[in-house]
């Protein structure tokens, strides 16, 4: 073989080697243009999180009152606590079949009850207790009625009798406990109206640092807590401002042999249940499965009421 051409050929071998090391060590093209990109990427800001979808839901004004209802419709939902989640009352955790029906948004206000009261039917004293504190500079006047600067804050010390005289002026009726249940907690059995997250003052009027109405030591205008504090029906207040008056008798072993389908307590008694926990209640006492009850005359700060309706 010639000399030059000897040479040729050893240079291409030396070039063809020194490209297969350079693969061999440097990235590949797709490699390179991965790199690329997240450099692009991590000198451009962060995009915002997508705002979390609004609940849908159907909600119309409807009775005489004129407030805003939502719909629940007709299905089954998962009502009471599990094991291990609060108390024998509220158990067992069963799935329960409702027909169709409409809830208030929002709980009975002041405002709303003046103008039952200038109607007349909600004029009995009987219906409505008012409370004097000594020392109003110490400790605010317990009851809303009355007090210059509450009227969009729910009505309360009100007796069951009163609740359901506001809601006949209305042409409504109290909800039954399953009722009330279902529309504040949806079908899927969560803790509270928002779900699993813990509640407090962002998403309830309840006790802070052991002061009650998250501070105020008073209940709380209805829907201050918005879209946070709201159900899947889009109610607001089923947890805490006031606990709310339901249409049937108090049982604490109800649940046990309840019907499945449209269940209402009957069995004639001196109380009546409570939902939604209060200003005064702490993180369990705001759970949307929590019983509790007060006899039906019984006319005290913690409780109030909204109305239902039939579809």
């Amino acid at each position: 073989m010639p000399p030059n051409t000897l040479a040729s050929n050893t240079l291409a071998l030396a070039a063809l080697a020194l490209l297969i090391l350079a693969a061999a060590c440097g990235p590949s093209k797709k490699e390179a243009e991965a790199e690329a990109e997240k450099a692009r990427a991590a000198a451009e800001p962060p995009e915002a999180p997508p705002e979390p979808p609004k609940p849908a839901f159907k909600a119309e004004i409807r009775g005489a009152d004129g407030r805003e209802m939502s719909h629940v419709p007709a299905g089954p939902f998962l009502r009471g606590s599990k094991v291990g989640v609060g108390t024998d009352e509220e158990r067992p955790q069963k799935t329960l079949a409702l027909k169709g029906f409409w809830i208030d948004r929002n709980e009975v206000s002041v405002g709303d009850w003046t103008r039952c009261l200038k109607a007349g039917p909600c004029s009995n004293d009987k219906l409505y207790r008012q409370y004097r504190i000594k020392d109003p500079d110490k400790r605010p006047e317990p009851c809303n009625y009355g007090q210059p600067d509450r009227d969009a804050h729910p009505m309360n010390c009100v007796s069951w009798f009163g609740a359901e005289a506001y809601c006949k002026w209305a042409g409504k009726r109290l909800p039954t406990e399953a009722e009330w249940e279902k529309a504040a907690r949806g079908t899927d059995g969560r803790l509270y109206p928002w779900g699993e997250e813990k509640a407090d003052c962002s998403r309830a009027c309840m006790v802070d640092k052991s002061m009650y109405g998250c501070g105020t030591r008073t209940s709380c205008p209805i829907g201050s807590r918005g879209q946070r504090g709201m159900s899947p029906y889009g109610a607001f207040d089923m947890s805490g401002n006031v606990y709310e008056w339901v249409a049937d008798f108090y049982s604490q072993t109800y649940y046990q042999d309840a019907p499945t389908e449209n269940p209402f307590n009957s069995a004639r008694d001196a109380q009546r249940p409570v939902r939604g926990g209060a200003f005064s209640s702490d993180e369990d006492g705001a759970r949307a499965a929590k019983r509790s009850a007060f006899n039906a005359v019984d006319r005290v700060s913690f409780v109030g009421f909204r109305c239902a309706s039939d579809e």
